[in-house]
C-alpha cells in the first residue's frame, strides 16, 4: 500500500519517518515484529514542532546526538553547543539544520543496510543498556522518561569503558570508523540513487 509519512515530532522527523522499517512490542521484547515498507514521500514542517512539549523536543535531540556520534564528530559538537537555540526556537534555522543533517545520516546507513543486516545496526548505538533500563523498571511510565533519553544514557553508559583522552562517545565509536566511513560513501552516492527515485538525498521542507 502506497503511503506518504507526515511527521510532527522531531523524533519521527528524524529517525521513525526514514528507513521504512517499522516495528511492535511484544511480551517477549521490542519491536519483534514488523516489516519494512518505504513510505512514497515524507514531508517535514519544522513549524509543527513548535507545538511540542520541551520533553519531545529532549527526545528527538537524544537522537540527533547520537547520530552525530555514529558518524560526524562535527554534527556532535554543533547539536551541544546550540541546545538553547534549538529549544527556545524549535522552528528555526538551526533546527532545520539539525534536521537536515540527522535526516542525511539515517538516509546514508539505510542505503547501505535496509533491512539492518549490517551497518544499519550501528543506528541501534544505545539501545541495549537503554532497553535493560526500560525492562528492569517494568514500565517506562514509572521512571518519568522517554525512550530515546533511557538509549541516550545507554550510549553514554557504553563509551564510558572507553576513555582515553576523548569523548567517552567518541571513545567507543572509533571502534566503528570503517562503517563511518562506509557512511560517508553511501552519502555520496544518494545523488545518482536520487535520479532513480529509490531515496530522498536531501529533505524538502513544507512551506
Amino acid at each position: 500500500v502506497p503511503f506518504v509519512q507526515l511527521p510532527t515530532t522531531l523524533l519521527a522527523m528524524i529517525d521513525a519517518s526514514i528507513g521504512g522499517k517499522t516495528g511492535v512490542d511484544t511480551a517477549a521484547g521490542k519491536n519483534l515484529v514488523g516489516a519494512f515498507h518505504r513510505p512514497r514521500a515524507v514531508i517535514v514542517d519544522p513549524a509543527t514542532l513548535a507545538t511540542l512539549p520541551v520533553a519531545q523536543l529532549r527526545s528527538g535531540m537524544a537522537e540527533a546526538i547520537k547520530h552525530g556520534a555514529i558518524a560526524d564528530a562535527a554534527y556532535y559538537a554543533s547539536v551541544e553547543s546550540s541546545l538553547p537555540e534549538l529549544l527556545d526556537a524549535p522552528s528555526g534555522d538551526a533546527m532545520r539544520a539539525l534536521i537536515v543533517r540527522s535526516i542525511q545520516i539515517k538516509a546514508g546507513v539505510v542505503t547501505l543496510d535496509e533491512r539492518e543486516s549490517g551497518v544499519r545496526r550501528i543506528l541501534n548505538f544505545g539501545h541495549t543498556l537503554g532497553h535493560a533500563i526500560e525492562a528492569e523498571s517494568g514500565r517506562r511510565d514509572d521512571l518519568n522518561i522517554d525512550g530515546r533519553e533511557l538509549e541516550a544514557a545507554g550510549a553514554t553508559d557504553a563509551g564510558e569503558p572507553c576513555l582515553d583522552g576523548r569523548s567517552s562517545v567518541f571513545g567507543h565509536v572509533d571502534q566503528h570508523r570503517p562503517r563511518i566511513a562506509d557512511v560517508e560513501r553511501a552519502e555520496a552516492s544518494c545523488a545518482a540513487r536520487d535520479r532513480d527515485g529509490e531515496v530522498e538525498r536531501e529533505p524538502r521542507f513544507a512551506g
